[in-house]
């Protein structure tokens, strides 16, 4: 995987927990019937704390976007937060708790795994042959 290619991915990850933390923060009610999805005044607290999470981890991304090499240990928390996403909403699915639906947005974490895997191996093996 080039360099160019992996600040691309990292940039265009941002960007896309940005959007999804803000849409769930902000409009969550119709992110949440879209994906038929019930949401009750109980759920708001955790909503707005997953916005934030998936807000912050779109940070995490643009510092790995803007310098690659120092920020390894911030891929490999992406590839461990994006794998928990993927885990956590396949578990409800399974327990019919939400709509089948809601794998569609999460399986673009899948695709971001498999990218940040490849980055990651590029990355750390750029780093090795500056040694």
């Amino acid at each position: 995987m080039g360099h160019n290619f992996a600040n691309i991915l990292f940039f265009i990850a941002a960007l896309f927990n940005w959007m999804v933390g803000a849409s769930l923060f902000f409009v969550p009610s119709a992110f949440l019937n879209f994906f038929s999805i019930d949401q009750n005044l109980q759920q708001v607290l955790w909503m707005d704390l997953f916005a934030g999470l998936v807000f912050v981890f779109g940070i995490g991304y643009f510092w790995v976007y803007q310098n690659p090499t120092t920020n390894l240990s911030i891929i490999r928390l992406g590839i461990i937060g994006k794998s928990s996403v993927i885990l956590i909403a396949s578990y409800h699915v399974i327990m019919d708790e939400i709509n089948w639906q809601f794998l569609l947005p999460v399986s673009i974490d899948l695709v971001f795994i498999i990218l940040f895997i490849g980055a990651l191996n590029a990355f750390q093996s750029e780093d090795r042959t500056k040694l």
